[in-house]
């Protein structure tokens, strides 16, 4: 059962200048792959509580903070930060 992965306006800004300003451009597409994949199939069981309604998914170098909405299978892309 697939659910649609929305990347919202932050997060698609946050991602866009980490590819501008990094080296590792081919990384960053990569992991950003990665998480589309992983959140279409299972979101949660390939993510991480954070809190009530929020997880998180890394794929280095990438850390995504996103929502489940359950009924509509959709997961809601709001935050993307660099991890180590």
């Amino acid at each position: 059962m697939k659910y649609g992965v929305v990347w919202e306006d932050n997060a698609r800004s946050e991602i866009a200048a980490e590819f501008v300003s990094g080296n590792d451009k081919v990384s960053i597409i990569d992991a950003s792959y990665q998480i589309d994949r992983a959140l279409e199939s299972d979101p949660v069981g390939n993510g991480e509580p954070l809190s009530e309604a929020l997880f998180y998914i890394d794929r280095p170098p990438l850390r995504a903070i996103y929502s489940i909405n359950a009924n509509a299978k959709r997961v809601d892309i709001g935050r993307i930060r660099r991890i180590p």
